[in-house]
């Protein structure tokens, strides 16, 4: 075997790594994936995976640089073909084109070293020299320089890619172009002047009073649990002492870790629900209820977090006839927007509607991921008119 081949062997085991690890830190989290599970999803061995990285920093700082060599490269061929808004088009091309490594650099840049999280940073901003202020946003927001309101604007553009990127409920050129269409919107949306201000320093205890019950006690130190640490970093043991019981006790109200994500689905679901009903019963005209629908899960993805949250990050883990139920659940109050939607812009296309209101649900879903954005007091309002700006089509 010749070095070259050698050498071409193992930059495609690499790239193979690399893509099974971007694929379950999306899907389960930094924290929640071993080593061998990496090695496991790429058809190698745990040890095996040493060879090639020496840990799962490594690996995060590798699927990061990649990212950011792809954005690079669109941007580049942005730029030549004259593009107006280069950064924006490279973005939103980026995206679809790897959205495993999409979320690994919106949502974990915290668990790399200190020197990664420099390097990420000094990358970010060179890419984005040049760009106009509304365009950087869409790639360096998490800089230490950025303005609150761009910090805001960068999350939410980030989910509605996301979203978009996954789905497999249009061609791959109607998608791009409603990408790029919500990320023009929430970069240039109106948001109130409380987005110009940081948000306050987090308090140093948990706000709220105890449940009477000791079930609702249960599932919310376990909901909460589920969303801090991700639902294959929490035992029962680490439920019952939050609740002060042990995991016995815990097995009195619910007989696994399953049924407790199970409930938790449920109960984010009849919340949201409920207030899609609400917002339907109370508004005269399709238009108002687009504004009230999502003005009222703003409100509830903001209340609610801990729901929200893992009802974007833990379907997975549920058991496979729960997850098709869940995910019936989820088609329901996405249709419920969508229909309402088409009927108040009907130059919309049918299939875009569809694939705008999942995004806009996943753009306020990956806002309240943040544990910097979920402090700022008028954070609903701000969600909320970033929601309606993005499902709204450039022509209203």
């Amino acid at each position: 075997m010749t070095a070259t081949t050698r050498e071409q062997r193992t930059d495609a085991r690499r790239a193979q790594l690399l893509a099974a690890a971007a694929r379950l830190f999306r899907r389960h989290g930094f924290h929640g994936v071993g080593m061998d599970d990496i090695g496991a999803a790429a058809g190698v061995s745990g040890p095996a995976v040493y060879r090639h990285f020496p840990g799962k920093q490594a690996l995060l700082a590798a699927i990061t640089d990649g990212y950011l060599d792809l954005l690079g490269q669109r941007l580049a061929a942005a730029r030549e073909a004259g593009h107006a808004r280069p950064l924006l088009e490279a973005a939103v091309s980026a995206a679809l084109a790897d959205p495993d490594g999409l979320v690994v650099c919106t949502r974990q840049p915290r668990w790399l070293d200190p020197a990664g999280q420099r390097r990420l940073r000094e990358r970010r901003a060179a890419l984005a020299r040049g760009a106009s202020a509304g365009e950087g946003a869409l790639w360096t927001a998490d800089t230490a320089t950025a303005r609150p309101a761009d910090l805001l604007r960068f999350r939410a553009a980030a989910g509605a890619l996301i979203s978009l990127a996954l789905s497999r409920a249009a061609p791959a050129q109607v998608r791009e172009r409603v990408a790029g269409d919500m990320a023009r919107a929430v970069l240039g949306a109106w948001l109130p002047p409380s987005a110009e201000f940081p948000a306050p320093a987090p308090a140093d205890a948990r706000p709220g009073l105890p449940h009477a019950s000791r079930r609702e006690a249960v599932l919310a130190a376990a909901t909460r649990l589920f969303r801090e640490r991700g639902f294959r970093g929490v035992s029962l043991r680490d439920i019952g002492a939050e609740t002060g019981i042990t995991a016995s006790a815990v097995n009195r109200h619910f007989d696994s870790k399953e049924q407790l994500l199970d409930a938790a689905f449920h109960r984010g679901a009849e919340q949201i629900a409920g207030g899609i009903a609400v917002a339907l019963a109370r508004s005269p005209d399709t238009r108002t209820a687009v504004r009230e629908i999502l003005d009222r899960y703003a409100r509830l993805a903001v209340d609610c977090r801990d729901l929200i949250v893992i009802s974007t990050t833990e379907l997975h883990s549920l058991p496979g006839g729960q997850q098709r139920d869940r995910r019936q659940h989820q088609r329901v109050y996405v249709d419920e927007l969508r229909h309402v939607l088409g009927r108040a812009y009907p130059e919309l296309p049918d299939e875009e509607t569809g694939l705008r209101a999942a995004a806009v649900f996943a753009l306020v879903n990956e806002v309240v991921m943040d544990d910097e954005l979920i402090r700022r007091p008028a954070l609903a309002d701000e969600l909320a008119a970033l929601a309606v700006a993005a499902a709204v089509p450039p022509s209203a």
